[in-house]
Parts: structure tokens; C-alpha cells; sequence
């Protein structure tokens, strides 16, 4: 995260593991999508960092893209056709104690 300081080495697995999610999906670049993620820049003023994520979210037809990113969730609603919903990420619910 910016300005948090690197994650050291040793926490390595830990990282792996939660990349390993059902939750997350792996997708490639095509030149398609970074073609798309070139004109999200040009035309739309997403940041070029940001370009790759929402071209391939609009590529893959998701439902939501899920972001803090404060500039990101100011475009919801302008990009694509249907246009992409960019929100914050909505926290699993909590279960009840028995």
C-alpha cells in the first residue's frame, strides 16, 4: 500500500495464500485489454496504474469492481457500456455467536 512500509520477506505464504482466494479470479493481459486500458487513459483520465484493473473488469464483464481508491470510485457509473459499477468493497457478514 502506498506509503505503508514493504511487506517483509518472511510473510511471504501469507501473501501466496491470500492471492489463492476462490474470490480472486487471474486474468491475462490480451492486447485487447491493453489497448482498452490505453484509451481509459486518454479518454477517460484513469491513471495508468488503475487502466489495466478497470479494462480488464470491463473485459470480463463483472459486476463490480471494488476499490478505496477515491478517483476510481469518482468514475462509477462513466465507463463502459453497460457503464461499470466501482464501489467500496462490501464486507462479508458477520455470523451470529451460538
Amino acid at each position: 500500500m502506498r506509503n505503508a512500509p514493504p511487506i517483509p520477506k518472511d510473510k511471504a505464504e501469507i501473501v501466496r495464500r491470500f492471492f489463492r482466494r476462490s474470490s480472486i479470479r487471474l486474468r491475462n493481459v490480451t492486447r485487447v485489454v491493453a489497448e482498452t486500458a490505453q484509451q481509459l487513459v486518454w479518454d477517460q483520465g484513469v491513471r495508468p496504474k488503475d487502466a489495466i484493473h478497470v479494462a480488464t473488469a470491463l473485459e470480463a464483464k463483472v459486476q463490480a469492481l471494488e476499490t478505496f481508491d477515491d478517483a476510481l470510485l469518482n468514475k462509477s457509473g462513466t465507463i463502459g457500456v453497460p457503464p461499470l459499477l466501482i464501489r467500496k468493497p462490501i464486507a462479508p457478514a458477520q455470523r451470529k455467536l451460538l
